[in-house]
């Protein structure tokens, strides 16, 4: 098996108790060597809960461990930038949680960085490998439902999970918003389902809870091959109701059929020409393990197990996202002309 790859976590949040370090213990090749973060009990805690041997309060004083191959970055957005950037002075592999920047002008700057050190930059765009996403894209590629012509992409909720006010307010300011914070993973996806690039984004929302970034945002976007694409976002669906819910719906209209998913029904359903497949498909299934495995693969050279998302594709949804937030204050489509980096990545 070789030598285990040596990861430092910066971040003892949430999505780091509950996502990155319940995966990588479940990776042998793995050996998870440190955890920093600025709350160091909250670091102490977390690292005792998983086995992981020193705590540090501090990203700098994790990266000056010697024996480290990479570091998994789960800050808040607008931190990225100086610690992934710390990471390559240092010559170590980053995966990084989404958004991978706070602008495209830093996402950008992080990638060549990364490049030119020979380092590979991932970021944790896991709903390409959780369900039902990674069927309804293997059905696509196959074209069980001919050419998607429309994607409704919905993900609406009482905001973050466990709405914490300090993080909600950061989140709802510097973190831009759902439509920045969460819907850098559907404008992926547009992409990822389509293989093609967005020509036009329009975005409409609202502000009920008095922050600068409305909190519940429809796009209405058209990629360049045709494609419509709805990508609705909302932290305020059932706020302050006597019971609150979390609703998903995922759906590809193609010229020979219809992709659906949603979390009421918790049915993956293809509706084709020669026949209706009906699959029961949990909600909140979330991949973390496996971005894990496609990350060792690219730390490993090996390029043909390697179907991570890149550092640069992170940058294509972050300047979708980008594009949104301009289209909600300045209430115009935005077409292709403003895209205007990297068009063939």
């Amino acid at each position: 098996m070789g030598r285990a790859v040596k990861i430092g976590l910066v971040g003892a949040g949430t999505v780091a108790e509950f996502g990155h370090l319940p995966a990588l213990c479940l990776l042998p090749e793995v050996e998870v060597v440190a955890v920093a973060d600025i709350d160091r009990e909250r670091a102490k805690t977390i690292a005792q809960r998983f086995k992981v041997p020193k705590v540090y309060g501090s990203f700098q004083e994790l990266l000056n461990e010697p024996c480290l191959d990479a570091v998994v970055v789960a800050t808040p957005v607008e931190t990225h930038y100086e610690i992934v950037m710390a990471a390559a002075e240092k010559k170590l592999h980053v995966l990084c949680e989404k958004p991978i920047a706070a602008t495209v002008g830093q996402g950008i700057e992080m990638m060549e960085v990364m490049e030119r050190q020979g380092l590979v930059l991932g970021v944790n765009f896991l709903l390409r490998f959780s369900e039902p996403l990674l069927t309804m894209k293997k059905w696509v590629d196959a074209g069980r439902i001919g050419k998607a012509s429309v994607l409704r992409l919905i993900f609406n909720s009482p905001g973050p999970g466990w709405r914490e006010q300090k993080r909600l307010d950061s989140l709802m300011t510097r973190g831009g918003g759902p439509i920045f914070d969460c819907g850098v993973h559907y404008f992926d996806l547009a992409r990822w389902f389509t293989g093609s690039e967005f020509a036009e984004i329009q975005a409409k929302g609202v502000h009920l809870q008095g922050y600068s970034n409305p909190d519940h945002v429809i796009c209405s976007c058209r990629l360049r091959d045709g494609t419509l694409v709805l990508i609705e976002e909302s932290w305020i669906y059932t706020l302050s109701c006597a019971q609150t819910k979390r609703y998903r719906c995922y759906e590809i209209i193609g010229s020979t059929g219809t992709i659906s998913y949603n979390t009421d029904t918790e049915k993956l359903v293809l509706y084709s020409r020669d026949e209706t497949v009906t699959l029961n498909i949990p909600r909140e299934l979330k991949a973390f393990a496996e971005v894990y495995r496609h990350f060792l693969a690219a730390v490993k050279g090996k390029i043909a197990q390697n179907k991570l998302p890149t550092g640069w594709e992170g940058v294509k949804a972050l300047e979708a996202a980008e594009i949104a937030q301009q289209s909600l204050k300045g209430d115009k489509f935005l077409k292709k002309e403003f895209f205007s980096f990297a068009a063939n990545i």
